[in-house]
């Protein structure tokens, strides 16, 4: 999480958050208006950089979101369960990953347990933080360059962060074995994929709006 008196930015897993946090560290780690968590179990073993706004209320009684600016990267449902899929397939091959889950949102994680896309949106953009804040911003992984600059240049100076470095891509899944059978998959299945995925779907029609 990174916020400052004005914005609160949360990062939603596997869209853009690795990024989002390298620039504010190399630019922004001297302002002292900006409060960034800091990243890795090693430093941070409760990995509160992955908090929800429930999660950070929990942890800190005396935080709120208030009025400021809810801040969330975006990704279309399609790029993220693949990129998903990749990251967890790369760190845990021992595991049995099925890409077939894929075709209802599903997915096996590091632990084991099966998740699915949708518990994502709950956790980190319900429904109901988006019906009773009004301040909220997307940040899409499609147009990161360009939405990074016109979100966060409201409150910071990004004058000095040129489009090549938005543009570089961090922290991306690993091409391994099975990609292309998954896009493939994917692509084939992707009208069930949204069934099985409504919070998503809704998300994306909120934010793109509808194709």
């Amino acid at each position: 999480m990174i916020y400052s008196n004005e914005f609160v930015w949360i990062h939603f897993p596997k869209a853009a958050g690795s990024k989002v946090e390298t620039l504010f560290r190399k630019y922004f780690a001297s302002n002292p208006s900006v409060h960034q968590d800091q990243v890795g179990r090693r430093l941070n073993p409760s990995i509160s950089w992955h908090d929800s706004i429930s999660d950070r209320e929990k942890r800190d009684p005396s935080f709120n979101l208030e009025n400021r600016r809810l801040i969330v990267c975006t990704r279309r449902l399609s790029s993220w369960l693949k990129s998903r899929y990749l990251f967890e397939l790369q760190r845990t091959p021992r595991l049995e990953h099925d890409p077939e889950l894929l075709v209802t949102g599903r997915f096996l994680e590091r632990s084991g347990r099966v998740n699915h896309a949708d518990n994502y949106v709950l956790k980190w953009i319900s429904p109901s933080i988006r019906l009773n804040h009004g301040l909220i911003s997307y940040l899409r992984v499609e147009s990161f360059a360009s939405d990074f600059l016109d979100i966060f240049g409201q409150y910071l100076d990004v004058s000095k962060i040129s489009i090549s470095e938005l543009e570089q891509r961090e922290n991306a899944s690993a091409s391994v074995g099975g990609k292309l059978d998954v896009d493939r998959l994917i692509a084939a299945n992707i009208d069930s994929i949204y069934k099985a995925c409504p919070l998503w779907a809704e998300l994306e029609s909120e934010v793109y709006g509808i194709n």
